[in-house]
């Protein structure tokens, strides 16, 4: 392969393996094993993720608590080439929780969702409802 000479972005989709603070720098390692250095930039922002009847839920200000080992994380950023290698800084970050092991989608909620069968040998399907317990045991 040859020298990476230009920059790009992208998004890394992983769980935080460490972060420095002094450095401001932490590790990302995502579900393949790959493992990747990346670093805070002075402008990135960062929100917990929330349905559209919600409002918007930053925590910013909170990165340093958010950024824990284990807490999955999507960030957002470039790629820029750097010696022999690349140095990539983080844009902004979308948790999918306040904590490691916490989803926000998979919350104590029940969900009606309708079902559509077919019903004998009619050609009219049949609208059937069902709920759906997304609770964890």
């Amino acid at each position: 392969m040859e020298h990476m000479s230009f920059s790009f972005s992208d998004t890394i989709a992983g769980y935080v393996t460490h972060f420095n603070r002094s450095e401001k720098c932490f590790g990302i390692k995502t579900s393949d094993g790959r493992e990747f250095q990346a670093y805070l930039t002075p402008t990135m922002y960062a929100w917990i993720t929330h349905n559209l009847e919600e409002p918007y839920n930053d925590c910013t200000a909170r990165l340093g608590e958010m950024l824990t080992p284990g807490q999955h994380v999507f960030a957002y950023g470039i790629f820029y080439p750097q010696g022999d290698g690349h140095k990539f800084e983080v844009k902004f970050f979308i948790f999918p929780g306040d904590a490691p092991d916490i989803y926000r989608h998979e919350a104590n909620k029940c969900a009606q969702l309708p079902i559509v069968t077919s019903i004998g040998s009619s050609t009219t399907p049949k609208i059937q409802s069902i709920i759906i317990n997304t609770a964890l045991s």
